[in-house]
């Protein structure tokens, strides 16, 4: 399916039917993704087509100190660009000190008072 029948469904609705059938999966409840589509008031080709599309994302390591429960696969962020916290800002100005000099400065303030 083209990107054109599925980029009118909002992010929150695809997130939604992807976390349903990710949680039924997991914990092997027996489902038809016939009835999950239809619930969602999604075709079927729409469907199938946000499922593939989240299998297809690369899932990067954003808490790295967390472990990955057996049977529970790590999810794509289902969230729009602005508020992913994998994808870097690049909205505003950019900065003028780096988050290691804003480190610095700080450091000097504590022990200069």
């Amino acid at each position: 399916m083209s990107k054109s029948g599925v980029c009118n469904i909002t992010t929150p609705k695809k997130a939604r039917i992807r976390g349903a059938a990710n949680f039924n999966d997991a914990h092997g409840i027996p489902y038809y993704h016939t009835d999950l589509f239809k619930f969602y008031g999604v075709s079927k080709q729409q469907g199938w087509a946000i499922l593939k599309e989240g299998m297809e994302k690369e899932v990067p390591k954003v808490f790295p100190e967390k472990e990955v429960l057996e049977g529970f696969p790590e999810m794509a962020y289902d969230r729009t660009h602005h508020n992913n916290p994998v994808v870097e800002e690049q909205r505003g100005k950019w900065t003028k000190l780096s988050p290691k000099d804003l480190e610095r400065c700080d450091r000097f303030l504590q022990d200069v008072g």
